[in-house]
């Protein structure tokens, strides 16, 4: 019976020790900072490479370019990120005569080791819709998925890495518009977040293993 309750204790200790999911927020240094322009030549197609090659080298930020490449007036797009109590807003200017508006956002992950999953959501508030990007390195390459929205709907671009590890710490989530009425305000809620598979440390894990085997012979011995 003691070597029953004994293995029962560790079974439990090491249940206790497996990892556990946590959400890691990307956006939070990123939200109320400034915004920079940094022109880039969208007309051929908007991919991967075109979207790590736009934001190659820059901090962690907002961004912001117009798809057909030329120079637009500075404040032209001015795109803002917000936080609020339960989720964060970005609002920005549509510009369709400059081809349209791009507004993205660099942001780095301290540890990609234990990712499990990326999750990129955008829902828009005012006008016509638009498409989301979410850039990621796997190996030597930018690999990217896409996701449209319109008035009221919400794009979602879930990423599995469960079996697949980032190559780079540095993400790259992108919002675009191309139609619509110029110079009226893009507005929509946003969510970039990372699920994180988290191991506890091992001297935790063998101290829980040893409170639950001591506690399981404490009760077989009263």
């Amino acid at each position: 019976m003691k070597t029953t309750f004994i293995t029962a204790a560790l079974c439990l200790g090491l249940a206790a020790s497996a990892s556990a999911d946590t959400t890691l927020d990307l956006l939070e240094t990123v939200a109320d900072m400034g915004t920079t322009q940094v022109q880039y030549d969208f007309s051929g197609g908007i991919t991967a490479t075109a979207i790590a090659s736009w934001l190659n080298g820059q901090d962690d930020g907002l961004y912001w370019t117009v798809m057909n490449g030329k120079e637009a007036p500075t404040g032209s797009v001015s795109p803002t990120l917000t936080s609020g109590s339960d989720s964060y807003t970005l609002s920005f200017l549509n510009r369709p005569w400059f081809g349209g508006s791009v507004v993205g956002i660099a942001t780095t992950i301290s540890d990609t080791s234990s990712l499990t999953s990326l999750d990129f959501s955008y829902t828009e508030v005012d006008n016509q819709g638009g498409t989301i990007y979410l850039v990621y390195q796997v190996g030597d390459e930018w690999e990217m998925k896409s996701a449209a929205f319109t008035v009221g709907s919400e794009a979602t671009i879930s990423i599995d890495l469960s079996e697949t590890a980032l190559s780079s710490s540095t993400v790259y989530a992108v919002v675009v518009t191309t139609t619509g009425t110029g110079g009226t305000s893009e507005t929509g809620t946003i969510s970039l977040t990372a699920a994180s598979s988290v191991v506890p440390e091992p001297a935790t894990a063998t101290l829980g293993l040893l409170a639950l085997g001591a506690l399981a012979l404490r009760r077989r011995r009263a």
